[in-house]
């Protein structure tokens, strides 16, 4: 695909799986459905991971996903610059692309941004903080730092998130993020990968829904879905022959197949079990249809694990920064502030040295 494409590399730290994708989508504001395309197949040809045929988004505890994303701000170019010399930079950002895209989850869904208080990366004089004017395109947040974890990790969160201005040599100016994240301990046992007989994992229920072009609905077009549980021997499970319902619009696995399926940790605490997760692939006439995860954090009673003493834990100790979801929230605050209404309001932390706006 040309200059388009991407790199990514994984890794395992303790328990705690990563993945880091860096990219490049294509460019100018009208190729938007493209960007999405690039995005989708980048997500079904990485081949990573051990788990076969999961997608990225579906085995590794965390993604981060960042590069020249080539998102831009649909507005004029003068008035972009008066916003970026007045520092408003929630005025530009209710005209970028991938910021209403996100809060609908057209593209990048599950993926959480830190709020953006920084000047657009793009495009400005390679030698100095002038924008350059190239076909009255609007300065634009094309470079991005976004990333996504499974469901009730609680154990990373996203402290800063600021441009460099004054870093020169490109028409882009590069953009730095920090993280933290408290590392899964291994669980250590006396006998390693023992199967305990009062641990097992069954289902009283299981449907999903799927949009999918290629899915057949019809009587005899069932699917199948594997389990992929990696504290488990054997750690890959089927299930068989859920059929659809025209009613509710479900695929529904049969209460049998259901009571059949027990999967069996070696792993017997379930302090450590409430923070893993299985790895499903829906797959129809060999076909992979679509993946999920399973979260267990909920799967235990509260006399094992308290799970809102977690919560409550997780909360206390990050530092998490305002996502770009939370500060749309702030952005109508602050109007209805300046309007006379009775919201809070919010003030953004600017970029100290702002670059400097030239017509």
């Amino acid at each position: 695909i040309g200059n388009k494409g991407a790199a990514a590399i994984s890794f395992q730290f303790m328990e705690t799986t990563f993945c880091f994708v860096n990219c490049h989508l294509a460019a100018r504001a009208e190729r938007f459905e493209k960007r999405a395309k690039n995005f989708t197949r980048i997500v079904k040809e990485l081949n990573m991971g051990t788990l076969n045929h999961v997608d990225i988004l579906h085995q590794f505890q965390h993604v981060f996903w960042f590069g020249d994303l080539n998102y831009r701000v649909e507005n004029e170019f003068q008035q972009v610059l008066q916003w970026i010399g007045d520092k408003k930079w929630e005025h530009i950002l209710e005209f970028d692309q991938l910021f209403h895209a996100m809060n609908v989850d057209s593209v990048f869904a599950g993926f959480t941004e830190g709020r953006i208080s920084f000047c657009p990366t793009y495009r400005w004089k390679r030698d100095e903080n002038v924008v350059s004017n190239k076909r009255n395109q609007p300065p634009s947040y094309t470079d991005r730092i976004l990333y996504r974890s499974m469901p009730n990790s609680l154990s990373l969160w996203q402290e800063s998130y600021n441009g460099c201005p004054n870093c020169f040599g490109s028409d882009h100016r590069p953009i730095v993020s920090v993280f933290k994240f408290k590392p899964r301990i291994p669980y250590v046992s006396y006998q390693f990968r023992r199967k305990y007989s009062g641990v097992s994992i069954s289902f009283v229920d299981l449907k999903c829904t799927l949009d999918n072009a290629k899915l057949d609905t019809a009587k005899d077009g069932a699917i199948d879905v594997s389990m992929h549980y990696i504290y488990s021997d054997p750690s890959q499970h089927r299930l068989k022959g859920a059929h659809f319902d025209p009613d509710t619009h479900y695929f529904r696995w049969p209460i049998l197949a259901l009571d059949d399926l027990r999967i069996e940790p070696f792993v017997s605490d379930p302090s450590f079990l409430c923070t893993t997760h299985i790895s499903l692939s829906f797959v129809q006439k060999k076909e992979v249809l679509g993946h999920a995860v399973i979260s267990l954090f909920h799967a235990f009673p509260a006399s094992l694990i308290d799970t809102e003493k977690l919560e409550k834990e997780y909360m206390l100790t990050n530092m998490q920064m305002d996502s770009m979801k939370s500060s749309l929230i702030a952005v109508i605050a602050q109007t209805q502030t300046e309007l006379g209404g009775d919201g809070d309001g919010d003030t953004l932390q600017l970029q100290p040295q702002p670059p400097k706006v030239l017509n």
